[in-house]
């Protein structure tokens, strides 16, 4: 079978040996040609064979999700490319010398060391292909933290962190290796930096260096809830330069990390979750008092959104202008995700349905006029 396919081949090459292009030392036959055309359409049903079956591969499948298959199965297809190119010009004859010269054509130099085309592409590629490789493999990374580790939710996100700051180092150091950058430039380069550090980048190298403050301090954790002036929100994401916080009202705020360390912010969420608030109600004057007392302690222990420890309690505030005052404290657990103001909300409801059946009012505000009649009143009328 073998002798019969290279009999084939080579009266074949002899048939079709017509030259189509000639160039001093190079010439491409129609027979080459057609071998080439056929090896590269052969050569493409493979990758796009290959491709269908990496995006089958069961682990890739749950990735789908978080859309992070695709783009891997983009980079392993780009680098087939490259590779059935080269097939293509070998089989046209294309001179080895070309492709070596294109390969180690020089782009640049760094002291005695000399970085070539091929490497460049090849340490690239390398940090590209690495780096997605890491980020599929991210979620199993984070199970397995989870379930070895036994940590919360920040102190994981944290160590993630860390993890994927030296693996991007380390997939940096390999790539800086590859192409053939030697350590020893940075010294220069280094030098560099501190000088542009003193002008430019700053505030830059200030956000990434308070990150990790943030991060090994621990007063603001990942989960937190936090005020910062104005805004208040959960903290999502303790990055590079900045920090991911989420608002009450679904919004994003992201504050540079040295905006965190050098401000008064209050962490609502640093020892626990438990949150205190106060609802103020106002009762008509004439009210029993301890009654009232007793019902509006009443309405905060029956809900079980509340916590029972500490236990809710009442307070007869003060004598308003035109109600008397009660101040009803309750103690939230923020880690039920339930908003708090829905949870006063319903609280709200609920004392004034209990004051409407036990016949209380509400004031709303009024004021009381009197008139003296120890003398008469100077009424005048005055026409326009």
């Amino acid at each position: 079978m073998i002798t019969k396919f290279s009999t084939f081949l080579d009266n074949f090459l002899t048939k079709f040996s017509i030259v189509i292009f000639s160039k001093e030392d190079f010439a491409i036959t129609l027979a080459q040609l057609i071998l080439a055309i056929i090896t590269l359409t052969v050569s493409l049903f493979v990758i796009h064979f290959i491709s269908k079956k990496i995006l089958h591969w069961k682990y890739l499948i749950d990735l789908d999700e978080q859309h992070q298959s695709i783009p891997i199965v983009k980079l392993i297809r780009s680098i087939l490319y490259i590779i059935c190119l080269f097939i293509f010009l070998t089989i046209l004859g294309f001179p080895a010398a070309y492709i070596n010269f294109v390969w180690r054509f020089p782009i640049f130099s760094i002291k005695d060391s000399h970085i070539n085309l091929g490497n460049l592409l090849i340490g690239i590629i390398f940090f590209i292909f690495a780096f997605r490789i890491y980020r599929v493999f991210k979620p199993k990374t984070e199970q397995y933290i989870d379930k070895s580790l036994k940590l919360d939710h920040s102190s994981q996100r944290t160590i993630l962190t860390i993890i994927e700051y030296l693996i991007v180092f380390v997939i940096f150091l390999f790539s800086l290796s590859i192409i053939g950058i030697p350590l020893t430039a940075f010294t220069f380069i280094g030098g560099t930096l501190a000088i542009g550090v003193g002008f430019g980048s700053q505030n830059l190298i200030n956000n990434f260096i308070s990150g990790f403050v943030l991060m090994g301090e621990r007063t603001t954790k990942i989960g937190d809830i936090i005020e910062v002036g104005t805004n208040t929100g959960v903290v999502e994401k303790i990055g590079f330069r900045s920090t991911v916080i989420k608002t009450f009202n679904n919004l994003r705020l992201i504050i540079p990390n040295s905006t965190l360390l050098e401000n008064n912010v209050i962490n609502w969420s640093l020892t626990d979750k438990i949150l205190r608030r106060k609802i103020t109600v106002g009762i008509a004057y004439g009210a029993d008092a301890i009654k009232v007392h007793d019902l509006l302690l009443q309405c905060a222990k029956a809900r079980e959104d509340i916590n029972h420890t500490p236990e809710p309690f009442v307070v007869f505030n003060d004598f308003g202008d035109n109600a008397l005052l009660f101040d009803i404290y309750i103690f939230i657990d923020m880690s039920n995700k339930r908003n708090t103001l829905k949870i006063e909300s319903d609280l709200r409801t609920d004392i004034y349905q209990t004051l409407i059946l036990e016949g209380i009012s509400i004031p709303f505000p009024q004021r009381d006029v009197h008139f003296y009649q120890d003398k008469p009143f100077d009424v005048r009328l005055q026409k326009d």
